[in-house]
């Protein structure tokens, strides 16, 4: 976990070679694209960190709807059902 504190001192070709390890989509681009790079490997060494520290503690599933894919326009759900989970959730009414 070290090397995820000090990410930026590594090498570009050796932390483009962990990416690719762990079968990180855009290595090639990265690799020929210094500013899409220098704009995207802080979050690629994020996803690394994430996968590395995470701890599964079970728990109930939320009951509400988390993703909405296509807003307003999306119909798997009625309009007012995020809201009324939310205040049910919060148990006060949303302003």
């Amino acid at each position: 976990m070290a090397f995820l504190a000090t990410w930026d001192k590594v090498p570009k070709e050796q932390l483009l070679a962990v990416f690719e390890r762990g079968n990180f989509a855009g290595v090639d681009e990265m690799r020929t694209n210094e500013r899409l790079f220098n704009r995207v490997a802080s979050m690629g060494v994020n996803d690394i960190a994430m996968a590395c520290q995470y701890k599964f503690t079970p728990a109930p599933a939320l009951d509400i709807p988390v993703t909405s894919f296509e807003g307003l326009a999306d119909n798997t759900i009625d309009a007012g059902a995020p809201r009324t989970a939310c205040q049910r959730m919060l148990l006060a009414p949303l302003v």
